[in-house]
Protein backbone atom coordinates (compact mmCIF):
# COMPACT_ATOMS: atom_id res chain seq x y z
CA UNK A 1 0.00 0.00 0.00
CA UNK A 2 1.21 4.00 -0.96
CA UNK A 3 2.05 6.02 1.80
CA UNK A 4 -1.31 7.85 2.54
CA UNK A 5 -3.67 5.58 1.09
CA UNK A 6 -6.66 4.29 2.84
CA UNK A 7 -6.68 0.61 4.08
CA UNK A 8 -9.77 -0.97 3.53
CA UNK A 9 -11.04 -0.59 6.93
CA UNK A 10 -10.74 3.38 6.68
CA UNK A 11 -12.46 3.09 3.42
CA UNK A 12 -15.34 1.48 5.22
CA UNK A 13 -15.97 3.76 7.57
CA UNK A 14 -14.91 7.05 5.61
CA UNK A 15 -16.20 6.83 2.37
CA UNK A 16 -18.72 3.93 2.11
CA UNK A 17 -20.01 1.70 0.39
CA UNK A 18 -17.69 -0.59 -0.81
CA UNK A 19 -19.40 -2.98 -2.94
CA UNK A 20 -17.53 -6.58 -3.59
CA UNK A 21 -17.68 -10.25 -4.53
CA UNK A 22 -17.52 -13.62 -2.79
CA UNK A 23 -14.86 -15.94 -3.94
CA UNK A 24 -16.30 -19.90 -3.78
CA UNK A 25 -14.60 -22.00 -6.29
CA UNK A 26 -11.62 -21.92 -4.92
CA UNK A 27 -9.88 -20.90 -8.23
CA UNK A 28 -7.13 -18.80 -7.99
CA UNK A 29 -7.24 -17.87 -11.61
CA UNK A 30 -11.15 -16.80 -10.30
CA UNK A 31 -9.92 -14.68 -7.63
CA UNK A 32 -7.76 -12.43 -10.17
CA UNK A 33 -10.43 -12.70 -12.78
CA UNK A 34 -12.80 -11.33 -9.87
CA UNK A 35 -10.68 -8.70 -8.08
CA UNK A 36 -9.79 -7.25 -11.58
CA UNK A 37 -12.79 -6.94 -12.85
CA UNK A 38 -13.71 -3.42 -11.00
CA UNK A 39 -14.99 -4.59 -7.23
CA UNK A 40 -13.43 -2.67 -4.56
CA UNK A 41 -12.97 -5.80 -2.70
CA UNK A 42 -13.44 -9.74 -3.06
CA UNK A 43 -13.82 -12.07 -0.39
CA UNK A 44 -12.27 -15.23 -0.09
CA UNK A 45 -15.15 -17.74 1.50
CA UNK A 46 -13.42 -20.65 3.48
CA UNK A 47 -17.08 -21.67 5.26
CA UNK A 48 -18.61 -22.40 1.82
CA UNK A 49 -15.78 -23.81 -0.14
CA UNK A 50 -13.36 -26.22 -1.02
CA UNK A 51 -10.84 -23.65 -0.30
CA UNK A 52 -7.94 -24.85 2.22
CA UNK A 53 -5.54 -22.41 3.53
CA UNK A 54 -3.10 -22.80 0.91
CA UNK A 55 -5.29 -22.57 -1.37
CA UNK A 56 -6.82 -19.10 -0.06
CA UNK A 57 -2.98 -17.79 -0.36
CA UNK A 58 -2.64 -18.17 -3.61
CA UNK A 59 -5.78 -16.95 -4.01
CA UNK A 60 -4.95 -13.88 -2.29
CA UNK A 61 -1.86 -13.65 -4.41
CA UNK A 62 -3.29 -13.58 -7.42
CA UNK A 63 -6.05 -11.11 -6.30
CA UNK A 64 -3.59 -8.99 -4.46
CA UNK A 65 -1.70 -8.63 -8.28
CA UNK A 66 -4.74 -6.74 -9.38
CA UNK A 67 -4.47 -4.20 -6.08
CA UNK A 68 -7.64 -4.87 -4.72
CA UNK A 69 -8.23 -5.30 -1.46
CA UNK A 70 -8.80 -9.13 -0.18
CA UNK A 71 -10.97 -10.24 3.06
CA UNK A 72 -11.18 -13.81 3.97
CA UNK A 73 -14.35 -15.51 5.78
CA UNK A 74 -13.17 -18.21 8.34
CA UNK A 75 -14.46 -21.40 8.57
CA UNK A 76 -15.65 -20.80 12.45
CA UNK A 77 -14.86 -18.61 15.33
CA UNK A 78 -12.06 -20.52 15.72
CA UNK A 79 -8.97 -18.69 17.11
CA UNK A 80 -6.56 -20.75 15.05
CA UNK A 81 -8.04 -19.81 11.60
CA UNK A 82 -8.44 -16.18 12.98
CA UNK A 83 -4.75 -16.04 13.56
CA UNK A 84 -3.52 -17.83 9.51
CA UNK A 85 -6.42 -15.47 7.99
CA UNK A 86 -4.60 -12.27 9.90
CA UNK A 87 -1.11 -13.79 9.85
CA UNK A 88 -0.88 -13.86 5.46
CA UNK A 89 -2.11 -10.40 5.41
CA UNK A 90 -5.41 -10.58 4.31
CA UNK A 91 -7.68 -6.79 4.41
CA UNK A 92 -10.51 -8.00 6.47
CA UNK A 93 -11.62 -11.64 7.88
CA UNK A 94 -15.40 -12.33 8.43
CA UNK A 95 -16.35 -14.40 11.39
CA UNK A 96 -19.49 -16.60 10.77
CA UNK A 97 -22.27 -17.77 13.64
CA UNK A 98 -21.84 -15.07 15.92
CA UNK A 99 -24.26 -14.96 18.36
CA UNK A 100 -23.37 -12.97 21.64
CA UNK A 101 -20.86 -10.75 22.97
CA UNK A 102 -19.06 -13.22 24.41
CA UNK A 103 -18.82 -14.89 20.74
CA UNK A 104 -17.62 -11.40 19.48
CA UNK A 105 -14.87 -11.02 22.39
CA UNK A 106 -13.63 -14.57 21.28
CA UNK A 107 -13.01 -13.32 17.96
CA UNK A 108 -11.55 -9.82 18.62
CA UNK A 109 -8.78 -11.56 20.74
CA UNK A 110 -7.97 -14.03 18.22
CA UNK A 111 -7.75 -11.13 15.57
CA UNK A 112 -5.62 -8.07 17.81
CA UNK A 113 -2.09 -8.15 19.06
CA UNK A 114 -1.43 -7.56 22.83
CA UNK A 115 -3.04 -5.46 24.64
CA UNK A 116 -5.82 -5.60 22.81
CA UNK A 117 -6.11 -8.92 22.27
CA UNK A 118 -4.32 -12.55 22.62
CA UNK A 119 -3.08 -13.18 18.58
CA UNK A 120 -0.23 -15.10 18.54
CA UNK A 121 3.26 -12.94 17.68
CA UNK A 122 5.65 -14.55 14.76
CA UNK A 123 6.70 -11.38 12.95
CA UNK A 124 9.32 -12.43 11.07
CA UNK A 125 7.77 -15.72 10.15
CA UNK A 126 4.38 -13.72 8.86
CA UNK A 127 3.69 -12.70 5.03
CA UNK A 128 0.79 -9.66 6.90
CA UNK A 129 4.64 -7.98 8.47
CA UNK A 130 6.24 -8.86 5.24
CA UNK A 131 8.43 -11.79 7.07
CA UNK A 132 9.35 -8.97 9.27
CA UNK A 133 10.73 -6.19 7.13
CA UNK A 134 7.98 -4.11 8.40
CA UNK A 135 9.27 -3.26 11.52
CA UNK A 136 6.15 -1.05 12.35
CA UNK A 137 3.71 -4.06 11.28
CA UNK A 138 2.26 -4.58 14.97
CA UNK A 139 2.08 -1.11 15.92
CA UNK A 140 -0.17 -0.78 13.05
CA UNK A 141 -1.94 -3.83 12.53
CA UNK A 142 -5.23 -3.38 14.31
CA UNK A 143 -5.53 -0.31 11.47
CA UNK A 144 -5.12 -2.15 8.85
CA UNK A 145 -7.47 -5.13 9.27
CA UNK A 146 -11.39 -5.07 9.27
CA UNK A 147 -13.39 -6.94 11.61
CA UNK A 148 -16.49 -8.51 10.99
CA UNK A 149 -18.90 -10.54 12.63
CA UNK A 150 -21.63 -12.33 10.50
CA UNK A 151 -25.27 -12.08 12.36
CA UNK A 152 -27.25 -14.60 11.18
CA UNK A 153 -29.68 -16.47 13.99
CA UNK A 154 -32.36 -14.95 15.82
CA UNK A 155 -29.95 -15.56 19.34
CA UNK A 156 -27.45 -13.32 17.42
CA UNK A 157 -30.04 -10.24 16.64
CA UNK A 158 -31.14 -10.51 19.97
CA UNK A 159 -27.67 -9.78 21.47
CA UNK A 160 -26.79 -7.62 18.25
CA UNK A 161 -26.52 -4.29 20.92
CA UNK A 162 -23.91 -5.62 22.76
CA UNK A 163 -22.66 -7.45 20.00
CA UNK A 164 -22.34 -3.95 18.23
CA UNK A 165 -20.32 -2.41 20.89
CA UNK A 166 -17.60 -4.74 21.38
CA UNK A 167 -14.49 -3.35 20.98
CA UNK A 168 -11.95 -3.81 17.92
CA UNK A 169 -15.64 -5.53 15.61
CA UNK A 170 -15.76 -2.96 12.97
CA UNK A 171 -18.75 -4.51 10.74
CA UNK A 172 -21.52 -5.92 11.52
CA UNK A 173 -23.04 -8.41 8.17
CA UNK A 174 -26.06 -9.61 8.03
CA UNK A 175 -26.47 -13.39 6.92
CA UNK A 176 -30.24 -13.31 5.78
CA UNK A 177 -30.39 -17.01 4.27
CA UNK A 178 -29.26 -18.49 7.80
CA UNK A 179 -32.02 -16.48 9.19
CA UNK A 180 -34.46 -17.95 6.80
CA UNK A 181 -33.88 -21.30 7.51
CA UNK A 182 -33.82 -20.54 11.65
CA UNK A 183 -36.78 -18.68 11.66
CA UNK A 184 -38.67 -21.69 9.91
CA UNK A 185 -38.70 -19.81 6.07
CA UNK A 186 -35.88 -21.70 4.49
CA UNK A 187 -35.18 -19.93 1.21
CA UNK A 188 -37.02 -17.33 1.75
CA UNK A 189 -34.90 -14.39 2.98
CA UNK A 190 -37.00 -11.70 2.27
CA UNK A 191 -40.00 -12.92 4.44
CA UNK A 192 -41.16 -10.31 6.84
CA UNK A 193 -40.46 -12.43 10.05
CA UNK A 194 -36.76 -12.65 8.91
CA UNK A 195 -37.01 -8.73 7.37
CA UNK A 196 -37.89 -7.65 11.11
CA UNK A 197 -34.98 -9.59 12.22
CA UNK A 198 -32.52 -7.49 9.74
CA UNK A 199 -33.95 -4.08 10.64
CA UNK A 200 -33.50 -5.11 14.68
CA UNK A 201 -29.60 -5.25 13.51
CA UNK A 202 -30.01 -2.32 10.67
CA UNK A 203 -31.24 -0.13 14.48
CA UNK A 204 -28.73 -1.68 16.44
CA UNK A 205 -25.96 -0.49 14.56
CA UNK A 206 -26.83 2.93 13.68
CA UNK A 207 -27.38 3.62 17.42
CA UNK A 208 -24.09 1.77 17.94
CA UNK A 209 -22.05 3.61 15.11
CA UNK A 210 -21.03 0.55 13.91
CA UNK A 211 -21.17 -0.56 10.04
CA UNK A 212 -23.29 -2.79 8.46
CA UNK A 213 -22.56 -5.20 5.45
CA UNK A 214 -24.66 -8.10 3.76
CA UNK A 215 -25.91 -9.45 0.63
CA UNK A 216 -28.80 -8.38 -2.28
CA UNK A 217 -31.35 -11.21 -1.78
CA UNK A 218 -34.51 -11.39 -4.71
CA UNK A 219 -36.51 -8.89 -2.64
CA UNK A 220 -33.64 -6.20 -1.64
CA UNK A 221 -31.28 -5.08 -4.37
CA UNK A 222 -27.87 -3.97 -3.98
CA UNK A 223 -29.14 -0.54 -4.62
CA UNK A 224 -31.69 -0.42 -1.51
CA UNK A 225 -29.10 -1.45 0.71
CA UNK A 226 -26.77 1.23 -0.08
CA UNK A 227 -29.62 3.32 0.21
CA UNK A 228 -30.17 2.04 3.69
CA UNK A 229 -26.35 3.17 4.61
CA UNK A 230 -24.60 -0.51 4.28
CA UNK A 231 -21.26 0.06 4.35
CA UNK A 232 -20.10 -3.17 2.46
CA UNK A 233 -22.40 -5.25 -0.05
CA UNK A 234 -21.22 -8.60 -1.02
CA UNK A 235 -23.34 -8.51 -4.51
CA UNK A 236 -22.78 -12.19 -6.55
CA UNK A 237 -19.93 -14.59 -6.35
CA UNK A 238 -18.11 -16.24 -8.63
CA UNK A 239 -19.85 -19.40 -8.84
CA UNK A 240 -23.69 -17.76 -9.34
CA UNK A 241 -21.95 -15.82 -12.35
CA UNK A 242 -20.50 -18.60 -14.08
CA UNK A 243 -23.67 -21.18 -13.44
CA UNK A 244 -26.32 -17.86 -14.53
CA UNK A 245 -23.46 -17.10 -17.69
CA UNK A 246 -23.57 -21.10 -18.62
CA UNK A 247 -27.56 -21.11 -18.39
CA UNK A 248 -27.94 -17.60 -20.55
CA UNK A 249 -25.70 -19.08 -23.17
CA UNK A 250 -27.05 -22.64 -23.21
CA UNK A 251 -30.83 -21.14 -23.54
CA UNK A 252 -29.58 -18.93 -26.67
CA UNK A 253 -27.65 -21.83 -28.36
CA UNK A 254 -31.18 -23.81 -27.43
CA UNK A 255 -33.53 -21.42 -28.79
CA UNK A 256 -31.16 -21.35 -32.71
CA UNK A 257 -31.62 -25.09 -32.45
CA UNK A 258 -35.60 -24.53 -32.01
CA UNK A 259 -35.75 -22.37 -34.83
CA UNK A 260 -33.49 -24.64 -37.06
CA UNK A 261 -35.65 -27.50 -36.30
CA UNK A 262 -38.66 -25.53 -36.81
CA UNK A 263 -38.08 -24.89 -40.65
Amino acid sequence: MSAGALTFKQRCKSSPPQVGCWLNTASPLAAELMASSGYDCVLIDREHSPADMMTALAMLYAAKATGGAVLLRVPANDAAEIKRAADIGVDGIMVPQVESAADAERAARAAYYPPAGQRGVAPSAIRASDFGRNASYMAGAAEQMLLMCQIETARGADAVGEIARVPGVDLLFVGPYDFSAGLGYPGEPDHPAVRGRIEQIERACRQAGTSIGGIPTPGRSARELIEAGYALVLSGSDVVFLRDGAAAQLEEVAAARRAVRSR
